[in-house]
């Protein structure tokens, strides 16, 4: 089974609460503006999962990062390693 992506999970009682006012508003994350009419919303029997392109970006955006991090972690404990040794400084 494929995966669903990521997406925003409320129950149907919480998303009944503010669907109006959800269906006519906007994000605004930096320069861009986001019109939540446009986010997909599936409802299934007890909840409703509620899916955006947008959530793909940032999180391909926070996995690049992370990745990044990772390489810097790595990078820096060579250094630490050809410096003091595998057995650290002895502190």
């Amino acid at each position: 089974m494929e995966s669903e992506g990521y997406y925003l999970s409320l129950t149907k009682g919480r998303f009944g609460a503010i669907e109006k006012r959800f269906k006519e508003s906007h994000l605004k994350i930096g320069d861009r503006t986001f019109s939540l009419r446009d986010f997909r919303i599936k409802m299934l029997k007890s909840s409703v999962k509620i899916y955006s392109e947008l959530f793909n970006e940032i999180t391909k955006e926070i996995e690049a990062t992370q990745i990044k991090l990772i390489a810097l972690i790595k990078e820096e404990e060579y250094f630490f390693q050809r410096q003091f040794g595998k057995g650290g400084i002895g502190i």
